[in-house]
């Protein structure tokens, strides 16, 4: 199904915000071996006019996930080139929606369970009448929403979401994720249950115009950008890699003063917001985890576009697979509220210093990317299933440089100063990325 309008008061380099009254399903900005007997396997439809380094580069970017992923599936990806793009690249992940009912039993059903998928089974979250038999509902902490519960339509302050509507008993995943774990790529648009109908499970589109660096191996030149990482980044968003919080995010507007009646304040009913990524339930913070006590949860999952706490400092919102717990790596919290980057992406190097996955929201020219143990274990716990010796016998196999502490590998070329980000426009309900050069 086509979801229109796409975009809401999104700005392009060179274009008029536009505010469009209607629900966005999502826009955002930020960026962009050997195989065991049984494996993943990506099968590109390319098109006529990608050049071979192109298709070269696209293979040693399925190589590094296929080394890593030991599912018996087939992803299905077309590949094309674009010299319209204004950006670097766009990838489109086709998604559909699936009771969380059956996302939990797919999960525990699973015969390959690592450690970290038998904690995150542990401490999924889950409502405090939460029965996996009759009606199995997951609690949120959210924010934004036009039915707030203070009375203001769009107020960033988070509450807890627990009456069972729409949005907590659906989650939004990818056909490829949904491969992985046993579950019928053709899922319902609605609670009520309307039939989506998907082909292949995902698209990429790669600027030509664009400096890209090939080979990986010696580093990426100057003023070039590292193609297999964006690849390998692109794949990983068929895969199932996202976040639902930029639907929140672009489709929440704060009050206007000049209008007490709220009527220019454009937001939704939280049961409208049924966009919950596999991802997402394991974004938690420091207020998910305090209230999840206070409200009779296990867990409790932070749902909120970015914000601020009391002494005026943003509010982090990481990766945990024991409830929120521990803290495994941070994500980005929005491009409008949050950090300035998309909450589909790990917090971005250039504000923490350190490189967190290829999930990566600001790579720059010279820049490698490469697959971090982050994205290995994020991978894991939302259903695919891991090669346990990839870490101790890769050395790199497929131009994927090996773990460094979560650090650039020391081939790659010293970073110029001048940085770049990559711009995204991240529709959610298709699962769409455009990468493009400024995150203007």
């Amino acid at each position: 199904m086509r979801y229109l309008p796409l975009f809401l008061g999104v700005r392009i380099k060179g274009m008029k915000s536009l505010q469009i009254p209607t629900l966005v399903v999502g826009v955002l900005i930020s960026m962009l071996g050997g195989q065991s007997a049984q494996a993943l396997d990506f099968s590109f439809g390319f098109s006529p006019d990608l050049s071979s380094d192109m298709r070269d580069g696209l293979n040693l970017a399925s190589e590094r996930w296929e080394s890593i992923l030991t599912d018996d599936v087939t992803v299905a990806v077309d590949v094309s080139v674009d010299p319209d793009l204004t950006m670097l690249a766009s990838f489109r992940s086709s998604r559909v929606n699936v009771s969380y009912q059956n996302f939990v039993a797919a999960l525990g059903n699973d015969s390959s369970r690592s450690p970290d998928d038998e904690t995150a089974l542990e401490f999924l979250p889950e409502s405090n009448d939460f029965d996996l038999l009759a009606n199995a509902e997951f609690d949120l902490l959210i924010n934004g929403t036009r039915n707030h519960p203070s009375g203001t339509a769009g107020d960033l302050t988070p509450y807890v979401d627990a009456d069972g509507d729409c949005n907590n008993r659906l989650i939004r995943i990818s056909a490829a994720n949904a491969k992985a774990i046993g579950l019928p790529r053709n899922g319902t648009n609605s609670c009520a249950g309307s039939p989506q109908s998907v082909t292949s499970d995902g698209r990429l589109a790669f600027n030509p115009n664009i400096m890209w660096d090939f080979d990986p191996s010696d580093g990426i030149a100057a003023g070039h950008y590292d193609f297999v990482g964006a690849a390998t980044q692109g794949l990983g968003v068929v895969l199932g890699f996202g976040s639902g919080v930029d639907v929140l995010d672009f489709n929440t507007s704060l009050p206007d003063p000049a209008d007490p009646d709220g009527n220019n304040v454009v937001a939704f009913d939280d049961n409208i917001l049924a966009f919950v990524n596999p991802t997402d339930l394991f974004r938690f913070s420091e207020d998910s985890l305090t209230l999840a006590a206070g409200n009779g949860s296990q867990s409790l999952i932070d749902w909120t576009t970015g914000r601020t706490d009391s002494q005026g400092q943003e509010v982090d919102k990481y990766f945990s697979i024991d409830g929120g717990q521990t803290k495994i790596a941070s994500f980005s919290t929005g491009r409008k509220f949050g950090d300035g980057y998309q909450a589909s992406n790990w917090k971005a190097d250039n504000l923490t210093g350190t490189y967190l996955g290829i999930f990566e929201p600001s790579p720059e020219p010279g820049q490698v990317l490469f697959i971090t143990e982050n994205d290995r274990r994020i991978l894991d716990v939302i259903g695919w299933d891991l090669d346990p010796g990839f870490w101790s016998s890769n050395s790199g196999s497929g131009g994927n440089p090996p773990p460094s502490g979560g650090n650039p590998p020391p081939v790659a070329v010293p970073e110029p100063s001048n940085a770049l980000g990559m711009l995204a426009l991240f529709a959610i309900a298709c699962g769409y990325w455009a990468v493009g050069k400024s995150r203007q």
